[in-house]
Formats: C-alpha cells, sequence, structure tokens
C-alpha cells in the first residue's frame, strides 16, 4: 500500500507578498501570515498557501483563543484562496 505524503507549498515571496495585506479581522496595516491547519492532517506551517494576513494582535487572538479561531476558519480558508490565486 503506497502512502501520500502531504502537499507541502512553500513560497518565500509569497509570505513576504502576504504581509503587505491588511488584516483580514481588523483591517490594520502592519501583519504577517497567519498559517491554517492543513485540511489534510490538521498540521500548521508546512503550506504557504494557507494563510492569512493578521496583524500582530489578531494574530495573538487567534492563537491564544482557538474557539475563535474556529469561528473563522471557513473564512479564513476562502479567503486564502482567493489571495493564492490572487498572487499566481
Amino acid at each position: 500500500m503506497m502512502i501520500l505524503k502531504p502537499k507541502k507549498v512553500k513560497d518565500l515571496k509569497y509570505r513576504v507578498w502576504i504581509r503587505g495585506k491588511r488584516c483580514m479581522i481588523c483591517g490594520a496595516y502592519d501583519t504577517t501570515g497567519h498559517h491554517l491547519p492543513n485540511p489534510e492532517h490538521g498540521k500548521r506551517r508546512n503550506r504557504d498557501d494557507l494563510q492569512v494576513p493578521l496583524c500582530f494582535k489578531c494574530h495573538r487572538i487567534m492563537h491564544d483563543k482557538p474557539d475563535e479561531e474556529r469561528k473563522l476558519l471557513s473564512m479564513f480558508y476562502r479567503i486564502a484562496s482567493q489571495l493564492w490565486g490572487e498572487y499566481k
């Protein structure tokens, strides 16, 4: 039986590009990329296409309050897909 490895998407230019976008929650300009859980296995940080720009305050809230992130995940996945398409 063949075991498939999860898809990895790494793109340094995209990570820089996404930091130029406004925060998806509050609209602030000073942002960082927030990696979303990979739907294939739930882990983070192995797919640059699964991230959204968040300001440092909102980013901290998402990590400190996972329930808040869960409420927004479907919107975040949709935005991440749109941003990746816009970038490519």
